[in-house]
């Protein structure tokens, strides 16, 4: 192989992996979507090595029922808790207010969840 043919394969190459990287769906991770604001997911306080998630529909923080809300976290670690948001805790996010909510007590510990308007 002569050095100009080395150069025009090489060359080649290099283009064709510039094609690839500009192809669609080789992009990176970025996203135009924006991120569905019909509810919202939090993650709690990290206890014992673990933590666990919980969503809020954005209906329920603009029109709070008046009994507030219950919910059983994720399962982490083989369990869940229990996490309860008062008719005023979720008026309070509505109104862009940052509230701290403590989980119950399962395995011997709980965790904090820090809820705030995502919409």
């Amino acid at each position: 192989m002569t050095r100009k043919e080395f150069l025009k394969y090489s060359l080649g190459g290099l283009a064709g992996v510039g094609v690839l990287a500009l192809w669609p769906g080789c992009s990176g991770s970025s996203s135009t979507t924006p991120p569905p604001t019909t509810g919202g997911t939090f993650t709690s306080s990290t206890v014992q090595s673990h933590n666990h998630t919980v969503t809020l529909t954005q209906s329920e923080v603009q029109s709070p029922p008046s009994a507030g809300i219950f919910r059983e976290t994720s399962s982490s670690v083989y369990h869940t808790h229990s996490v309860t948001l008062s008719q005023a805790d979720l008026e309070s996010v509505n109104a862009g207010n940052s509230v701290t909510i403590s989980t119950s007590v399962t395995s011997g510990h709980s965790h904090t969840f820090d809820f705030k308007k995502w919409f």
